[in-house]
């Protein structure tokens, strides 16, 4: 089998090109599907295929990679839902009296989605693939003021995640298609706990009368370890580096809602998938642009500062896209 479409779609059935046309045209049907299931079992752990699926668990659930459409070879819809607190400082004699505790919880959810020509030996049909991907992170770790600016979080990082979907063909072979890739690219789930760590860098100051600029860089070092898999070769640990960053400005606009202050913001934020091959998603990197209105009221709830409206622009190589969404300022 081949496809036509590059990235998940040509690594899912590009490994048993040759092998079905052989196996088709020497053995019975039945045997020649489990020929072809073993070969295709195979090559899909050399190809790193558990990997591959892996990507869309790590994508769905890293904290600062944007809530957004993003179209590319790989169309996919990421929700996520941050949390975060920093406490009040331990007031420890010393060095660390200043520091507070800090913890995160970023709640993902993630669907992806290819189409396809797929080439078997019985001719040539549609694949759709189609994955889920939920996911829990948390995070605990200490917020550590460097200057009266900047502040350095060192967080551990820990949760869970599962992936469900596969490629759904339609065309000729349709029995022996299902029938060689049950559980390895159809009816598909993975089960995995994801473990790292993370390093982020926070800066703050008033650069005009009440301008307010922040920025902030992380890098993200996650391991994910399967659980459980529909199939032994999708039990493949996987290895990621994720590094996110970028700035806002956020100002007065002159003008209230409701009796509360308006405030506009504009921001940029870039994300890389350092260690993943462009070729898994059709990216590996893009850039983020885009603005608001934040709605100050630090009155009604505790904790709370306002509630903001923003849309962005997706940039990147291999991929673009939107995100409008509502979110609370803390």
């Amino acid at each position: 089998m081949t496809a036509t479409n590059v990235s998940v779609m040509a690594r899912l059935t590009a490994p048993v090109a040759v092998a079905a046309v052989l196996a088709a045209s020497l053995l019975p049907v039945d045997a020649a599907a489990q020929s072809v299931r073993d070969q295709f079992r195979a090559a899909a752990k050399a190809d790193n295929i558990g990997r591959a699926f892996q990507t869309f668990n790590v994508f769905s659930g890293t904290p600062g990679i944007s809530t957004a459409k993003y179209y590319s070879d790989v169309d996919l819809n990421s929700y996520k839902l941050p949390l975060s607190h920093s406490f009040a400082p331990l007031g420890w004699q010393g060095p660390l009296g200043n520091v507070s505790p800090y913890v995160e919880l970023t709640l993902g959810y993630l669907d992806a989605n290819q189409n396809g020509v797929v080439d078997t030996p019985f001719g040539s049909g549609v694949a759709k693939l189609n994955f889920n991907s939920f996911t829990g992170l948390a995070g605990a770790g200490l917020d550590i003021p460097l200057s009266d600016t900047l502040r350095l979080r060192p967080i551990l990082l820990g949760g869970y995640t599962q992936l469900t979907g596969g490629a759904h063909y339609n065309g000729p072979g349709q029995g022996f298609f299902f029938d060689v890739t049950h559980g390895i690219i159809t009816d598909v789930h993975i089960n995995s706990a994801i473990l790292g760590g993370a390093m982020e860098l926070i800066y703050n100051r008033t650069i005009w009368t009440d301008v307010r600029l922040r920025a902030r860089v992380r890098y993200n070092q996650l391991v994910t370890i399967v659980t459980d898999a529909s199939d032994t070769s999708l039990d493949d640990t996987g290895n990621f580096g994720v590094a996110t960053g970028g700035a806002e400005l956020n100002g007065p606009t002159g003008m209230k809602l409701f009796g509360r202050d308006l405030r506009w913001l504009g921001f940029i934020h870039a994300t890389w998938l350092l260690n993943t091959p462009k070729s898994v998603l059709g990216f590996n990197s893009f850039v983020e642009l885009g603005g608001g209105v934040q709605f100050v009221d630090n009155e009604t709830i505790p904790g709370i500062q306002g509630l903001i409206l923003r849309a962005s622009a997706i940039v990147g190589p291999g991929v673009d896209g939107w995100s409008v969404g509502l979110s609370l300022a803390f």
